[in-house]
C-alpha cells in the first residue's frame, strides 16, 4: 500500500482481460505484470473483476477450449479482495461521471489505497488519475 517501496496494483477487468487475450499492448502489459511480481508488488482484483473475467471468458471462448485452467493460472498472482457496502456508496455518490461497474472499480482501489489502477478504459483512466492514482501507460 502507498508508502513503501512496493506498490500495490489494483486491477480492473479490461486490465485483467488484456493478460488472456493478444492484443496490441499485451506483450509490453504482461511485462510490467511480471517484472511487478519479481519486485514483490500486491496485484489486487475484486470479486466484481473476477465474476467479470468469467463472464467474458465463458462469451468469448468455447467449453472446448479448455479456458479454465488458463485463467486460474492468470489469477494465481492476483489478491481478490471483496467490495465492500462502502464501495457501492461511494461508487453512487461520487462526481465520477462513470458507469457502474467502473465506479466500482475505482471505488474499491481508492478504499483499498491502492497506489496505481491499470486500466485499458480511457474515462476509468482519467477518473483515477483525479483520484490520485498513477495510471501507467502501455
Amino acid at each position: 500500500m502507498k508508502g513503501g517501496a512496493l506498490k500495490t496494483y489494483y486491477l480492473d477487468t479490461s486490465a485483467l482481460l488484456k493478460g488472456f487475450f493478444q492484443e496490441r499492448e499485451t506483450q509490453a502489459y504482461k511485462q510490467f505484470l511480471d517484472d511487478c511480481v519479481s519486485r514483490g508488488d500486491e496485484l489486487v482484483i475484486s470479486r466484481l473483476t473476477f465474476t467479470e473475467f468469467y463472464c467474458v471468458l465463458k462469451r468469448r471462448l468455447r467449453p472446448e477450449d479448455s479456458w479454465d485452467k488458463a485463467a486460474r493460472d492468470t489469477l494465481a498472482n492476483f489478491v481478490v479482495c471483496p467490495v465492500a457496502e462502502s464501495d457501492y456508496l461511494q461508487a453512487a455518490h461520487s462526481e465520477w461521471r462513470l458507469r457502474g461497474a467502473e465506479a466500482l472499480h475505482l471505488a474499491a482501489a481508492v478504499r483499498l489505497n491502492c497506489d496505481a489502477m491499470l486500466v485499458f478504459d480511457q474515462e476509468l483512466a482519467v477518473a483515477a488519475q483525479v483520484a490520485g492514482l498513477e495510471v501507467p501507460q502501455f
